[in-house]
């Protein structure tokens, strides 16, 4: 016998250990922190993975792992379900009692957490959700970790869907302050610049106590050591030598070809010349080797097992390999574990134990033979009955036989998986299965089935895409509610409708005749109805341009909402107030909304609401120049972000915009890289964030974004959007210089004020750009013709988002316009607003102006 085929003995990583060791003291003593182990496969990360968690099981911490898996046939969450799973037979169920009602979020992940079935679920609002399950799984493994100190090692996370990695961001914020490690393992060479793990860990090195540990091969001591132990007859010098070589030292390659030349060359002495042997091109042909040495029914079943996928259930291959009895089955399957080809996990399930066997064991399976097996599986599932949990499972394997099962399969499990996955809040994940149900559709399917899946692709890239790609998502509802309406599925409908009622307006266009009629389906006086006259009157407002409208369903909106006494839905309707307030430029009725609907969710504890009335709040106070009252609820709106994870960063806008106004330099730094990261695809603030970094003097993209800009304002569908782009390219290229860019955007402005369907005030707002061109081009005329539009804003900023005062504008303007007399009046107000209101960036670019125009009129004031 001449290979130990019992488990390969750790060697080497004393480094990497020891600093793994050190982040486990510190989690031991209350501090946690974030470890990641990087290689590529094979190097030993699950190796190291396994060790820590053998010395920290022994240091009194508890340990709970999960892996991710390649391809779509694990469910969302995986490696946290599988934490989760492990977790929750490890600590006393009083743990699970402190979260109260969230417990509910976890126990639709992970049913074994256990809370009581008869507890009533919490009423989530559509975009709070998940954060709310977020929210509730942090607060979990935070109280879990009370208990004992915890080590959360995740495994693979290359494969890590997206849902499961915005997990990981998550609850990695708070773990420096908790004694929770977390470990993860990934392959680096796995990974490009659009990888999704590769922003989450451009995330999470942002994060305190973050460690990334590079594995690198063995040494060749280390090599000849582990060879030593697989081959108990010394290989020689020489072979030892090409052994390393071969493999750089990687442990998992060293293993499998010192597996192979120790059985194809029995009895060597340890000095002998290296046997005349086939060494593999490839470690994939050394594991062919070993495969070749267990019996051709082991491959049989290792190749059905590989199919169903690296990890594989004994009755699922039982049912698919029935020639084969069971008893025969679990001996061909210890055949493979003590071929260390595959490692039994519990009773009823089996992992192969690295990827690339499986890998292997499929590429030797046609593309005919893996559908034909695909299907077979499939039939095994279905005969033990559908269940929820798996639906991901039968869509991979309904998906993959479509030559054998046929399309309608597919399309129907897909569906049922996506249906799972929204449930989970994994959009993005979501999203592919509903892609997958509507490409598979057959041509004849019913249009109840098309709209249930075209409703639920809606909903999912809602969440997933931002301004512009995010219209595909509102079309396909608003076509799935079209549909279900005209087979007088009317409740159907409604619920397309409803579900999607917490869209936001401005980016989106094409919602008011939904909308609209789905008002007319709603319970008249109903919460429901508060909800949807609030989103109508932002489409009323945006997209029709009629702002009387807009202000009659936001007053029913708060009406029905005071009747029906939820607080909770008045204080969300007084926030959607207060910003219509703000787009039709009554600043004080929109800081008095906000500040309303902030006392109701303060008194009721209702932090998403607090936040977001205090973003209305700071909007409403930098327009009308009460800088110290905005940066007020600037605080108030980011320390609420901060404190409970939020995932969208609101307060950014109004920072950068404050910043910009006052020359805050740090402030236009951070706000700018929460806009790079957050918006990027959104023109208008990308655009301000490049005129911040332009006004800092460091370097910017302004050309670019300029030029995108002028294409958003010509190109884009959404009015108000094209609009808000040719204001900002106008005033950047004031600021810039850049009057070809201004005579440009002036020409689309008109263009856009022709066709209508803008609000009043937006409007008023839209003559920025010809107002700034007529003083650039000198033109009397068009600056006469201007000047009563703008003036219904004197005394204000040009709009409540725009860093740019209306009576600086107004002194341009009146100056071209020869009404010298007005001119020197609009610039003294405009420079006593900025001087009181601390807008030093602002009192710079209007004592510029103002001198210029005195200049140019050659006025001896």
């Amino acid at each position: 016998m001449h290979t130990n085929t019992d488990r390969v003995p750790f060697v080497g990583r004393e480094q990497e250990i020891g600093e793994l060791e050190t982040a486990l003291a510190g989690t031991i003593g209350g501090r946690g922190g974030i470890v990641m182990l990087v290689g590529d496969p094979g190097i030993g990360k699950t190796r190291i993975i396994e060790e820590v968690e053998r010395t920290a099981g022994d240091r009194g911490a508890l340990v709970v792992r999960g892996a991710c898996y390649e391809g779509p046939s694990t469910p969302p969450y995986w490696p946290w379900i599988q934490a989760i799973r492990a977790l929750a037979t490890e600590i006393p169920g009083s743990v699970t009692d402190q979260l109260g009602e969230s417990a509910h979020l976890i126990t639709e992940l992970v049913p074994e957490v256990g809370v009581a079935a008869d507890a009533p679920a919490p009423d989530i609002d559509p975009p709070l959700a998940r954060f709310r399950l977020f929210d509730a799984v942090n607060s979990y493994l935070a109280a879990a970790a009370e208990h004992r100190p915890l080590v959360i090692a995740l495994d693979d996370l290359h494969w890590a869907d997206r849902s499961s990695l915005d997990l990981l961001e998550f609850v990695a914020r708070d773990v420096s302050a908790l004694p929770i490690l977390l470990i993860g393992a990934y392959r680096d060479v796995e990974l490009s610049r659009r990888h999704p793990l590769s922003q989450s860990l451009a995330a999470l090195a942002r994060m305190p106590r973050f460690q990334r540990l590079s594995l690198k091969g063995l040494p060749q001591d280390e090599v000849g050591q582990l060879v030593d132990a697989i081959w108990t007859a010394s290989p020689g010098r020489n072979l030892l030598d090409e052994i390393a070589d071969r493999t750089d030292g990687n442990p998992f390659f060293v293993t499998e070809l010192a597996r192979e030349f120790a059985d194809e060359a029995p009895g060597r002495a340890s000095g002998a010349s290296p046997p005349v042997l086939r060494v593999p091109e490839s470690v994939r042909e050394a594991i062919g080797v070993r495969l070749n040495r267990v019996s051709d029914e082991c491959n049989q079943v290792l190749r059905t097992a590989a199919v169903v996928g690296r990890e594989f259930g004994f009755n699922l291959v039982a049912s698919v390999v029935d020639e084969i009895s069971e008893a025969a089955l679990l001996d061909l399957i210890e055949e493979a574990i003590g071929a260390g080809l595959v490692r039994e996990q519990t009773a009823e399930t089996y992992e192969f134990s690295h990827a690339l066997i499986q890998q292997t064991l499929l590429e030797e399976l046609s593309a005919s033979r893996q559908a034909r097996l695909h299907a077979r599986i499939l039939d095994a599932l279905e005969a033990k009955g559908f269940v929820a949990s798996r639906a991901n499972e039968f869509a991979h394997h309904a998906s993959k036989a479509v030559l054998v099962v046929g399309e309608e399969k597919v399309a129907h499990y897909s569906r049922l998986a996506g249906e799972r996955a929204e449930a989970a809040y994994a959009w993005l994940e979501a999203q592919t299965y509903y892609e997958e149900a509507l490409e598979s559709l057959p041509s004849d399917a019913s249009d109840r089935d098309r709209a249930t899946i075209l409703a639920g692709l809606g909903q999912a890239q809602l969440h997933t895409m931002v301004y512009p790609e995010c219209q595909v998502g509102w079309d396909n509802i608003a076509l799935a509610f079209e549909l279900m309406d005209e087979l007088g599925e009317h409740d159907e409908a409604f619920k397309m409708a409803f579900k999607s009622s917490w869209i936001v307006s401005y980016w989106l266009h094409r919602t008011a005749p939904t909308l609209s009629r789905a008002l007319e389906l709603v319970t008249p006086g109903s919460a429901e109805e508060a909800i949807l006259q609030l989103r109508f009157a932002g489409a009323a407002m945006l997209e029709l341009g009629d702002s009387k409208l807009a202000h009659r369903s936001a007053q029913r909106a708060l009406s029905v909402a005071r009747d029906v006494g939820d607080r909770r839905l008045e204080s969300n309707v007084l926030g959607g107030v207060s910003a219509l307030r703000l787009w039709d430029g009554d600043l004080k009725a929109a800081y008095r909304n906000a500040v309303e609907a902030i006392g109701i969710a303060q008194e009721e504890n209702l932090p998403d609401e607090q936040m977001i009335g205090h973003s209305g709040a700071a909007a409403a106070s930098l327009a009308l120049g009460e800088s110290s009252d905005a940066w007020s609820h600037i605080r108030g709106q980011s320390d609420l972000e901060k404190r409970y994870r939020w995932p969208i960063t609101g307060s950014a806008w109004n920072a950068h915009l404050y910043g910009y106004l006052t020359g805050d330099r740090k402030l236009l730094e951070e706000a700018a890289s929460v806009f790079d990261e957050e918006y990027s695809t959104d023109t208008v603030v990308q655009l301000f964030g490049s005129l911040g970094r332009w006004q800092l003097g460091e370097e910017n993209d302004l050309e670019r974004t300029i030029a995108t800009a002028r294409l958003e304002g010509r190109e884009g569908s959404v009015t108000h959007q094209r609009q808000s782009n040719m204001t900002w390219v106008a005033v950047a290229a004031w600021a810039t210089e850049r009057h070809g860019d201004l005579l440009h955007a002036a020409e689309s402005t008109r263009t856009l004020l022709a066709e209508g369907n803008l609000a009043p005030v937006i409007r008023v707002y839209a003559r920025t750009a010809p107002g700034l061109a007529a003083v650039v081009s000198n033109d009397a005329g068009l600056a006469a013709e201007i000047y009563p539009e703008i003036a219904r804003v004197r005394g204000k900023l040009v709009s409540w988002g725009l860093a740019f005062s209306g009576d600086r504008l107004l002194g341009l303007v009146a100056h071209t316009a020869g009404l010298h007399d007005e001119a020197i009046q609009h610039f003294d107000e405009a420079l006593e607003f900025a001087s009181r209101s601390g807008y030093r960036l602002e009192e710079a670019g209007i004592c510029r102006d103002y001198a210029e125009s005195l200049l140019r009129s050659q006025s001896p004031d």
